[in-house]
């Protein structure tokens, strides 16, 4: 899982293409799914980096600059789509029922 969510970050690139297999790792670490809060994927990122520095003999900083790099865009999309409304959105209201939405919000 680490594995495959690892190289959809690093493959979005800016590239639609990419986008839905990665929109579904962002919708269910948005608010409304594990809520995991944007700046904590800047711990994440010096965490890899010390696995990443623990099993890596070459490692250097132009090898950590260059993990960081890569895994920026990603980052940043997981950042952006945080608070999106596109992946749960809010059911409307009709007659004090919701209506609209097949998943629950609490």
């Amino acid at each position: 899982m680490m594995k495959a969510s690892l190289l959809d970050l690093i493959n979005i690139e800016g590239s639609k293409s990419f986008f839905s297999s990665a929109e579904h790792i962002a919708e269910s670490h948005s608010a409304n799914g594990y809520n995991i809060s944007p700046e904590l994927y800047d711990y994440w990122l010096d965490s890899l980096m010390e696995v990443v520095l623990a099993f890596d003999r070459d490692f250097d900083e132009e090898v950590d600059l260059a993990w960081r790099m890569i895994m920026a865009p990603g980052i940043s999309f997981m950042k952006y789509y945080y608070d999106k409304e596109m992946f749960f959105p809010k059911p409307e209201k009709q007659d004090g029922h919701d209506v609209g939405s097949s998943r629950l919000i609490p």
